[in-house]
């Protein structure tokens, strides 16, 4: 329709406005893409055989090679749980550090939680593995139902964009080209340790103010769990299975599509070590898969529309808008460098919504025309691509938040939000002093 009524390249993204705009709304996600997609075909005069062949050459695309790595993670995560490999790792942590007092309660949940489900690749997986172990006991410390959800949140957060086979983290690194060490030390360290440090001082404040208000006195928790030694020698295994597969991608530099068999390799290694069949094993994991499908499907279909997109022109002509713009604060400055980095921070953490990894993707769509404009170093834009990807989830009341305020039995989403939009507002005041001192000095 653009060429046939020679109309601007530019409504090309409307597709992807749309998206953004009703993905706010709460609609689903799938749904809403198919309806974008309708609308990239008609924009685009692409008829339903275009489209299959389309949709055929991008089943071998990075995006579909990334929801397959989201498949195998949360495949990963339930050969983990069934083995009881996720429940020793944590009851481990709680019984050697101890909690005496709500203070320390607060920091063991908050390690628990990002060592959890920075491993598991997944929040709600996580810490739904967490809550039924800790919960009994930071209760008798003291800590209320608000504190509990604010942790789970924010600290599980914080491991998802560390975690080395957290889908987020290897959406990055291929969307970045950067190595994970170079990643974690330019980017997620900073950006997390800031993110911990803000949201464990407002959660003190909520565990002051809700002591009282939302306590755990009432509730009664399965506490049944007890490692056995077939628990500890599992634990072990995958322990050492991990890092030495970790290790050696790094060293020799393996992409994402090696990070793919490692995740296969665990869940055969811990599953038979366990004493299942290999059947059983890959009903689990089969299993495991099925939260992840609707994930899967939708990074099927942004590769076409993206595709469409681009035969458009749209980002030609957003990157010509750009240009105009980095233009106007000095091509490849340091102040264009640092203002993109803000900007795209601001726009996908406060205004794009949707699965993080989505997120992630879109802003970078949005900006990639003006990426080689303003010579952007990849660390800083994985700085925005992690704030992107964040921002979102903890400053509105939507499934993240909602999720893990019901796995710690809290119906306080004004304490969320509390918490939630102070972390917001100290990592923009970061990012914008981080990303002006990176330009300058550091990358």
């Amino acid at each position: 329709m653009i060429e046939m009524l020679n109309l601007p390249p530019i409504l090309g993204i409307l597709p992807l406005v749309v998206y953004i705009i009703l993905a706010l709304t709460g609609q689903s996600q799938i749904v809403l893409l198919v309806f974008s997609t309708f609308l990239a075909m008609i924009l685009g005069g692409v008829s339903i055989a275009n489209y299959s062949m389309i949709l055929a050459s991008n089943m071998g695309g990075s995006l579909t090679l990334i929801g397959l790595v989201i498949l195998m993670s949360s495949a990963l995560g339930k050969v983990l749980e069934k083995s009881g490999v996720s429940q020793t790792m944590v009851t481990g942590i709680i019984r050697k550090v101890g909690i005496e007092s709500e203070n320390k309660a607060i920091l063991v949940t908050m390690v628990c939680s990002t060592l959890v489900c920075g491993l598991l690749g997944t929040l709600g997986g996580g810490n739904s593995i967490l809550a039924p172990l800790i919960i009994p006991i930071v209760a008798s410390a003291g800590l209320s139902k608000s504190t509990v959800g604010a942790i789970f949140q924010n600290a599980g957060e914080t491991g998802l964009i560390w975690g080395p086979l957290s889908p987020a983290v290897l959406a990055l690194l291929s969307i970045t080209g950067l190595s994970y060490s170079r990643m974690m030390l330019a980017a997620a360290l900073p950006y997390g340790i800031i993110w911990l440090i803000t949201s464990y001082f407002a959660i003190k404040k909520i565990q002051k103010n809700t002591r009282d208000i939302t306590p755990y006195e009432k509730e009664s928790f399965d506490q049944s769990f007890e490692p056995t030694a077939k628990h500890r020698r599992l634990t072990v295994i995958f322990a050492l299975c991990f890092i030495g597969f970790i290790l050696y991608s790094v060293i020799s530099r393996q992409g994402i599509p090696f990070l793919v068999f490692v995740m296969m390799m665990l869940i055969g290694i811990i599953g038979i070590a366990s004493g299942d069949k290999p059947d059983a094993v890959l009903q689990t994991a089969v299993s495991g898969m099925a939260p992840a499908l609707p994930l899967f499907i939708m990074f099927l279909l942004f590769g076409p529309m993206f595709e469409m997109m681009t035969t458009m022109g749209a980002f030609e002509a957003l990157a010509e808008v750009f240009s105009g713009l980095v233009g106007l604060i000095g091509g490849s400055s340091v102040w264009s460098k640092a203002a993109m980095t803000i900007l795209a921070s601001f726009v996908g953490g406060f205004g794009v919504e949707g699965a993080a990894v989505i997120q992630m993707q879109i802003t970078h769509e949005l900006f990639s025309s003006a990426l080689n404009i303003v010579e952007m170093p990849m660390e800083l834009w994985a700085l925005a691509l992690i704030a992107a990807s964040r921002i979102t989830s903890v400053i509105y009341p939507a499934g993240n938040m909602i999720g893990q305020m019901g796995l710690a039995h809290s119906d306080d989403v004004k304490s969320m939000l509390k918490v939630g939009w102070t972390v917001a507002g100290v990592v923009m005041a970061f990012i914008s002093i981080y990303a002006f001192f990176g330009a300058a000095f550091l990358f």
